[in-house]
């Protein structure tokens, strides 16, 4: 117990000392900008921030984060530039006919993820509906704004779709199953986009994106391995193998999640179909992101590099780092979008979007959570179908009966 909340605690503090990080480099109003000229300078035109100003010197902070104290006797032209804007004015003069674009696209994501698992349940035999996929999902959307990650609503949906159904084991595998396919369509996706976009980039911007490449195709080899280790036939039946499955806590359990991955394994129409769902969904966030980049006026970034960035953010998102990852998705989209040229300003402006549009669309999970009424499992005899053998959701054209 002691250890749980000391690693809790430890992660508590890697949110805020990242968020204090990020943030202490990021300006919240506008920040008056000079251009300083004259004999002796070295560069002769200095261009920053100005930070402080007096009778005898102007101090301005560079590009590359340094300050520089000008004696004003060297100054032979100064020229006032644009402000360097904050936080406040780029949202203050956002497109808000943009946002409410990108708004209305970051629900369809959420639309298409609530029917690829409703389609993995169904095919199980637990008589759930689409409307319960979709609350369960904006339920775990809502607890994720405040567990490690983004993945920790899923246990939450998982827990309670069980307690509605009396088939928690066999829903968790689901979840599992679902998620899984999301990640890796997002890696796919981020391997892809990394192979078209590097090629033509500059020499600086492919060394940069060298280490998510490297994760990228480690991922992508893990999930290989992965799969090729959990199915194959001479491990599972492997001595080690009946050892460990004799010693694992919760062995009913397992089993049966095992028996549930077993059998998706000869179903791969439906794993396409789960995969293009997927895919749909991935598509719409990168276009939502792009929308929203363009409202609050991002120019710098083209819409393949949101392709090649987005995808490896959300991979990022899914460490359980901090909690609803906050302050690593923000350095992550600065760190990111920075090789695009994207001011850091912009890129944590793009990633607070994101943040507050999750929060916003989790609201009616909570709300659900808050006020729904809590069901009890249905009868032994309405969950216990075996998929494939009759009964609920066989796939011989008996759809199972709703949970509302």
């Amino acid at each position: 117990m002691l250890l749980k909340v000391a690693w809790a605690v430890a992660r508590i503090a890697i949110s805020v000392a990242v968020l204090y990080g990020v943030f202490s480099r990021i300006p919240f109003r506008d920040r008056d900008r000079v251009a300083l000229e004259g004999p002796g300078l070295a560069p002769p035109r200095i261009e920053g921030e100005l930070v402080r100003e007096d009778a005898a010197a102007v101090t301005v902070r560079t590009a590359d984060g340094l300050e520089r104290s000008v004696p004003r006797d060297r100054v032979a032209r100064r020229e006032t530039l644009p402000p360097r804007p904050g936080l406040a004015s780029l949202f203050r003069t956002a497109s808000r006919p943009g946002l409410v674009f990108f708004l209305a696209l970051s629900v369809v994501p959420y639309l298409l993820i609530s029917a690829r698992w409703w389609r993995l349940v169904r095919d199980q035999g637990v008589p759930l509906a689409y409307g319960a996929s979709l609350r369960l999902t904006l339920i775990g959307t809502f607890f994720n704004n405040f567990l490690l990650g983004s993945t920790g609503g899923d246990v939450v949906k998982a827990a309670l779709a069980g307690a509605e159904t009396g088939r928690t084991a066999r829903l968790l595998s689901t979840v599992v199953l679902d998620r899984l396919v999301g990640l890796i369509v997002i890696v796919l996706i981020a391997a892809l986009g990394i192979l078209a976009f590097l090629p033509f980039a500059p020499p600086a911007v492919q060394a940069q994106m060298a280490v998510p490449g490297l994760v990228v195709g480690g991922l992508l080899a893990g999930f290989l391995g992965l799969y090729l280790v959990y199915y194959s036939r001479a491990l599972r039946g492997s001595a080690p193998a009946r050892w460990l499955q004799d010693r694992l806590p919760f062995r009913e359990q397992i089993r049966e999640m095992d028996e549930v991955f077993l059998v998706y394994r000869a179903k791969p129409a439906l794993i396409a179909f789960t995969a293009g769902l997927s895919l749909v969904s991935q598509a719409v966030l990168i276009a939502s992101m792009f929308v929203a980049g363009r409202a609050i006026g991002i120019r710098e970034a083209s819409f393949l590099h949101y392709v090649v960035l987005i995808p490896i953010i959300e991979l990022a998102l899914c460490l359980p780092i901090s909690f609803a990852g906050w302050g690593v998705g923000e350095a992550v989209y600065g760190a990111l979008f920075g090789l695009a040229g994207v001011a850091p300003v912009s890129a944590v402006a793009l990633s607070l979007l994101n943040k507050l549009t999750v929060i916003l669309i989790g609201l009616p999970g909570g709300l659900a959570f808050a006020f729904g009424r809590r069901k009890e499992p249905g009868p032994v005899a309405a969950r216990g179908a075996v998929p494939g053998r009759g009964g609920p959701g066989d796939g011989a054209g008996n759809p199972p009966g709703p949970v509302s």
